[in-house]
């Protein structure tokens, strides 16, 4: 039940026990810093959120392939049904300070910090380049005006349906990375997105909310202090998670599909 008078949210996304824990957390810190804000969380387990009041959590099974970096799209989808404004961040995040409450601009305001060919992962990692060129002609886009996105906290407000434009646009350029076995995470989707639906980058009252933010990339973590034997991977392929992988991976290349020049030409 949603119980704020506020036109903005918070929206995160929490698959999985340790990022459930996380989004909780996270729910604490705006009860802090931020008294009345709600937090939309697009989760696998809305169970556990039930007993949180600054909560509104909705059940999503992950769609993504490999990783669930887009699937951040359906917490801001949901969040702009209920809110004229969403603040996404990852949930491996802390609020540290008040957060601070003005009028945000329609459109995306967010960390646009480099052209996207820039962004030195996209010049060195198999594929990248490649797929964003071809992606730019299929969108009919000048490189010039795409910008990488900082992902983990940007602010999306309604636009008269031109948010609604940017969220189908962010899937199916998602998908296309996916299709093309391109792996990268979701700056990319969302700077073409942005371009794609013709909006400017703004900046105004990003920094304010960056001062009180400390992300602490949880993710990366778990990767560098996981050790994984042979029989661990031979394990993975044995259980439900593999089996589970191979649907992503079947149900994204029949929707590619229904598409097939763009995705596939």
């Amino acid at each position: 039940m949603l119980n704020s008078h506020k036109d903005f949210c918070f929206c995160t996304l929490a698959f999985r026990k340790k990022y459930r824990e996380l989004a909780k957390q996270l729910a604490a810190d705006l009860e802090t810093h931020s008294l009345g804000t709600m937090l939309v969380v697009c989760t696998d387990n809305p169970n556990d959120f039930q007993n949180l009041t600054n909560v509104f959590a909705f059940k999503k099974s992950r769609e993504g392939v490999d990783y669930c970096y887009n699937d951040k799209r359906f917490a801001l989808k949901k969040a702009l049904e209920l809110f004229r404004v969403t603040i996404f961040v990852d949930a491996d995040t802390r609020i540290t300070g008040k957060v601070p409450e003005r009028e945000w601009m329609s459109g995306i305001t967010c960390k646009g910090f480099i052209p996207i060919l820039e962004h030195p992962p996209n010049q060195s990692l198999p594929g990248r380049k490649e797929a964003i060129h071809k992606l730019a002609k299929k969108l009919e886009l000048p490189l010039e005006r795409v910008s990488f996105v900082q992902e983990n906290l940007f602010v999306i407000a309604r636009d008269n349906g031109k948010e609604i434009q940017f969220i189908q646009e962010w899937g199916k350029i998602g998908r296309f990375f996916e299709v093309q076995k391109v792996k990268t995470k979701d700056g990319n989707p969302i700077g073409l997105a942005t371009a794609k639906v013709g909006w400017n980058i703004r900046s105004d009252g990003w920094q304010e909310l960056a001062q009180i933010m400390e992300h602490s990339f949880a993710h990366w973590d778990w990767q560098k202090n996981q050790v994984r034997t042979f029989w661990d991977k031979v394990l993975d392929k044995l259980q439900f998670e593999h089996w589970q992988y191979l649907y992503r991976l079947l149900k994204t290349q029949l929707i590619a599909l229904l598409n097939f020049d763009f995705y596939y030409r």
